[in-house]
């Protein structure tokens, strides 16, 4: 087959090969996009909580567990960071730092409670703490940031 019978020059090229003025290879022009609106703050802070908040399974060493996109994620850091992973250390004590910040400015009073436990125990190491005096300190510290 010849190309001119599949496109004639005559309807749309001139004889250089170029198109005829006012004529286009693309009679129907481009196609018209559909606006995409931005999505407001609101809407996406509500996007992205819906996708981590998400359960979903995740198999684990002890089986398959159900548990919410955020937590695998963490849990997952948590793995590489344990593995020697720089990055992820840094990124989980920042995580782990910020929330304890936050858990502190929620409860006021627990955070004065272990001001003064701590207190006492500086004034009391010129004597000495007795040891079940630095396991109770220490168990305080342990269990008051999930108060």
């Amino acid at each position: 087959m010849d190309d001119e019978e599949i496109f004639p020059k005559s309807q749309s090229r001139t004889a250089k090969g170029q198109f005829a003025k006012g004529r286009s290879g693309n009679p129907m022009g481009r196609p018209r996009s559909k606006h995409q609106r931005a999505l407001s703050d609101r809407q996406f802070r509500r996007d992205v909580l819906a996708v981590t908040e998400e359960v979903i399974s995740v198999r684990t060493p002890t089986g398959t567990q159900m548990m919410s996109v955020n937590l695998a994620i963490l849990l997952s850091i948590r793995a590489k960071a344990v593995q020697g992973h720089a990055p992820s250390q840094r990124f989980l004590a920042k995580l782990h730092h910020d929330a304890l910040l936050a858990h502190e400015k929620a409860n006021p009073r627990l955070t004065q409670m272990l001001e003064r436990r701590e207190e006492v125990a500086v004034r009391k190491s010129v004597d000495g703490l007795k040891k079940w005096e630095w396991k109770d300190l220490n168990l305080v510290r342990k269990y008051s940031w999930r108060l």
